[in-house]
């Protein structure tokens, strides 16, 4: 699955910024252009980006919100795993 996600990003052209009301939730985390998730900085137009380029192309929220947070960052297992179990949360609302 992730190649799959991995090769949808690198093709796309069309960079959709609009949030949705999953995407509005992570405002919470909003610093700057950055959110802050479980001490994580992560930028807000990539996971914007990616998370929209993902749902376009029908993969469900929580995975595409969690794998736009992820996509090249430089994160341990740990904080890799706070991420996932945050956004989680908020996907499957």
């Amino acid at each position: 699955e992730e190649l799959r996600y991995e090769k949808l990003i690198q093709e796309e052209t069309d960079y959709d910024l609009e949030l949705d009301e999953t995407l509005e939730i992570l405002n919470q985390y909003l610093n700057g252009l950055r959110y802050n998730i479980e001490g994580v900085n992560i930028s807000r137009n990539k996971l914007i980006r990616n998370y929209n380029i993902l749902v376009k192309n029908g993969v469900d929220k929580t995975n595409a919100l969690i794998f736009a947070a992820c996509h090249n960052a430089v994160i341990t297992k740990e904080e890799y795993q706070k991420v996932k179990n945050t956004l989680s949360n908020i996907g499957g609302r």
